[in-house]
């Protein structure tokens, strides 16, 4: 497919950890069904943070992972402007800080679906950005 998707950080955590197999496997679709993968720095962080304390990664392992994961995907870092627009979204749509951050880099990045099992499933944002959780029953891989 030739949309260009955002992932959550929880979509990378399933990618990365074989303790729901069903979502593993979900996840890796994500990745060969579209042909450009974002993420944000905000994910690798949040990543990295999630790894280390829930899953016990080394920091080995993290780092090599996160070499591969900004090999494979785009990278999208937060800068001052996106900062600004997650405000907005924030106070237009009442998500949380972070998700907010999360939907203004997704934006910035001109993703057109944004992947995350958080987040309120099937939302438009802004007519730009659609909320997809691509774990419901409802939705199917191609």
């Amino acid at each position: 497919m030739s949309d260009k998707v955002f992932l959550d950080t929880n979509i990378i955590l399933y990618l990365c950890s074989s303790n729901e197999p069903e979502k593993q496997v979900r996840a890796k679709e994500l990745f060969d069904l579209h042909d450009e993968i974002i993420i944000s720095t905000q994910v690798i962080n949040e990543f990295i943070n999630v790894a280390s304390r829930k899953f016990g990664f080394s920091w080995e392992k993290l780092l090599t992972t996160t070499k591969d994961l900004a090999t494979i995907c785009t990278v999208q870092y937060i800068d001052l402007s996106i900062i600004e627009n997650a405000m907005l979204v924030a106070s237009r749509f009442r998500y949380s800080y972070y998700d907010s951050l999360m939907i203004a880099a997704a934006t910035a990045s001109k993703a057109t679906i944004l992947y995350s099992e958080d987040l309120q499933h099937d939302h438009s944002v802004r007519q730009q950005l659609k909320i997809i959780n691509p774990f419901k029953s409802s939705f199917a891989v191609a």
